[in-house]
């Protein structure tokens, strides 16, 4: 996948990783099977940490700028609390190392990727963590597949 872009704020890694998917059904998080989780406590951290996003409340595990930029956007706070409200299942796919791939966001450098599949009522969503040395969430991205 080559990307031309002219934004600055625009993001290659997510549009890149979004054409591959969307092009190549093997890259689609709902071919994954799901995947014994690594950490019970990584995962409800996790949880809490969306919780807390939605209900537009400070968590220390929630990287401050992350924070920041999230509270810009009302809407997605709305709809990630509608969704957390009829979860019934959230499942860990993968995580790996991201550190050889030196990415970045809100310049904190990451050091792990998580992905999890959240069922909430008919809507099945994958959350890709992005998780920094100290394992605080500083994003996390939400996809339909």
């Amino acid at each position: 996948v080559v990307l031309l872009l002219n934004q600055r704020t625009a993001d290659p890694d997510e549009i890149g990783l979004w054409v591959a998917r969307h092009s190549i059904p093997a890259m689609r998080f709902s071919e994954l099977p799901d995947q014994p989780e690594p950490s019970a406590a990584l995962t409800q951290k996790l949880k809490t940490c969306l919780a807390d996003l939605a209900r537009k409340q400070d968590n220390p595990l929630i990287a401050p700028a992350f924070r920041a930029d999230y509270a810009k956007s009302p809407a997605r706070a709305t709809g990630l609390a509608a969704r957390l409200e009829k979860m019934t299942a959230f499942t860990h796919l993968f995580c790996e190392d991201a550190q050889a791939r030196k990415l970045t966001r809100f310049g904190e450098p990451i050091h792990r990727l998580c992905c999890y599949k959240m069922v909430a009522g008919p809507e099945t969503r994958y959350y890709l963590f992005y998780l920094t040395a100290g394992e605080k969430v500083a994003y996390y991205q939400s996809y339909e597949d």
